[in-house]
């Protein structure tokens, strides 16, 4: 039953692992294109606030960056 917990985690962690790798491995030109779009869509939904860019780029980034982390 203790290998059996501890197998378990072991598969968790190579799970975790492998969606690290695969984060890292995005080229960082799909992530910028992949974050510009989420914060115009963002700031659309928001109906384009002056100087809100900051705010509407870094929600995207922190959406794109969970997606990822999450396997979504």
């Amino acid at each position: 039953m203790v290998q059996k917990k501890s197998s378990s985690r072991k598969n968790g962690q190579q799970a975790s692992a492998q969606k690290t790798k695969e984060t890292q491995n995005r080229a960082p030109e799909q992530q910028h294109e992949l974050i510009a779009q989420a914060a115009y869509f963002i700031a659309e939904e928001r109906g384009f606030p002056i100087n809100a860019e900051l705010e509407n780029w870094l929600q995207a980034e922190s959406d794109i960056n969970k997606q990822f982390s999450t396997g979504a």
